[in-house]
C-alpha cells in the first residue's frame, strides 16, 4: 500500500542577515592646553631630573641593571635632553642624586657617557661651573671623575684609529683581489665602493674622536684656570696676595699632574693660550708650565 503522504514543499534558501557597517566614533577635537595647564607642566629641566632619578633608582640593584635600563631608554634620554643644556641638567640631575656616593656619580656619569646620553664638555662644564666649581675642585673625587673622562675619550680615539686600520687594511684586500667579500663587488679602492665608504666613515670618525679630546684638554684647562684667576682677582681685590687655599693648591698639581700623564696627547702652547685667556696671573701660569714644558724639552 502506497503512502498518501505529500511530502512538504521545499522552503526558499534564507538570506543571510549583514549587519550595516558602524561607523566609528568621531574624536571630538583636543582642545588646546590653557595657560594654566602649561604653567603646570614639569619644566624642561624637571623632567630630565625626573627620568634620571627614576632609571638611578631601579638600576640601584646593581651595575647591570643599570646597563640594561639604559640600553632600553637611551632613546628616551635622548629626546629628554637632545643639546647642550639637556647634557648639562642630565649631569646635574646624576650628582644630586648620588650626593652622598661620589664613587657611584663616577660610574654613573661613565655609563651615561658611555651611552651617548651626555658628552665630556657637558661634565667639564659642570664641575667648573660658578659658584660651586672652587668647592669641586677641592674634592678629590671631582677630579677622579675628570680622568675617568679623559681615559674614556682616549680609549674612543684609539678604537677609532684601529677602526679605520682596520679598513684600510679590508680596502687594500678588497683592491687586491678584484672584489673583497659579499659588501665588495667592485674594486675596493674605486670611491664609490663599499669599502672605500667604510674607510671614509672611519676616517670621520676618527676626525671627531681627536676634535673631542682637543676641545675636552682645552675645557679642563680653561675651566681651571678661569676659577683661580676668579680667586686671584677676588683676593686682590681685597688687598691680599694669591690666595693660600687648599683647592687653589690642589688645582694646581692636578693640572701638572694631566699635563704630565698626557704630554703627548696635548699641545702645550694651545693650552698656555687658553689659560692666558682666561686672566690667570704670570706666577701661576708659570707653576703650571714651566715643569711642564722642562719635560716636554727633555723628551724632545
Amino acid at each position: 500500500m502506497r503512502s498518501s503522504l505529500v511530502p512538504p514543499p521545499s522552503s526558499p534558501p534564507i538570506a543571510p542577515l549583514i549587519a550595516p557597517p558602524i561607523a566609528p566614533p568621531i574624536a571630538p577635537p583636543i582642545a588646546p592646553l590653557s595657560l594654566a595647564a602649561q604653567a603646570s607642566l614639569p619644566s624642561p629641566q624637571k623632567r630630565v631630573e625626573l627620568l634620571v632619578h627614576s632609571l638611578l633608582d631601579a638600576g640601584s640593584k646593581s651595575i647591570s641593571h643599570l646597563e640594561k635600563l639604559l640600553d632600553k631608554f637611551a632613546p628616551l634620554l635622548a629626546r629628554v635632553a637632545p643639546d647642550s643644556a639637556g647634557h648639562a641638567a642630565l649631569v646635574a640631575a646624576t650628582v644630586r642624586y648620588w650626593d652622598a656616593a661620589p664613587q657611584l656619580v663616577i660610574v654613573a656619569l661613565q655609563k651615561l657617557l658611555r651611552h651617548g646620553a651626555i658628552d665630556s664638555a657637558a661634565i667639564v662644564s659642570f664641575l667648573f661651573s660658578p659658584p660651586e666649581r672652587r668647592r669641586r675642585l677641592a674634592q678629590l673625587h671631582s677630579w677622579e671623575l675628570l680622568y675617568a673622562i679623559v681615559e674614556a675619550t682616549l680609549a674612543q680615539q684609539r678604537a677609532c684609529a684601529d677602526a679605520l686600520r682596520l679598513d684600510e687594511r679590508r680596502a687594500a684586500e678588497a683592491a687586491r683581489d678584484g672584489g673583497g667579500d659579499d659588501d665588495d663587488m667592485d674594486d675596493g679602492s674605486a670611491p664609490g665602493s663599499a669599502a672605500a665608504a667604510r674607510v671614509a666613515r672611519s676616517s670621520d670618525a676618527l676626525d671627531r674622536a681627536r676634535q673631542d679630546k682637543k676641545a675636552l684638554f682645552a675645557n679642563l684647562f680653561a675651566g681651571a684656570g678661569a676659577a683661580m684667576g676668579e680667586a686671584a682677582a677676588a683676593a686682590a681685590a681685597e688687598g691680599g696676595g694669591a690666595p693660600p687655599l687648599l683647592w687653589h693648591a690642589t688645582t694646581i698639581m692636578h693640572m701638572r699632574a694631566t699635563g704630565r700623564r698626557y704630554l703627548r696627547e696635548l699641545s702645550l702652547k694651545t693650552l698656555e693660550i687658553i689659560v692666558e685667556g682666561a686672566e690667570l696671573d704670570a706666577a701661576t701660569q708659570a707653576q703650571i708650565f714651566d715643569p711642564l714644558k722642562q719635560l716636554a724639552a727633555y723628551l724632545g
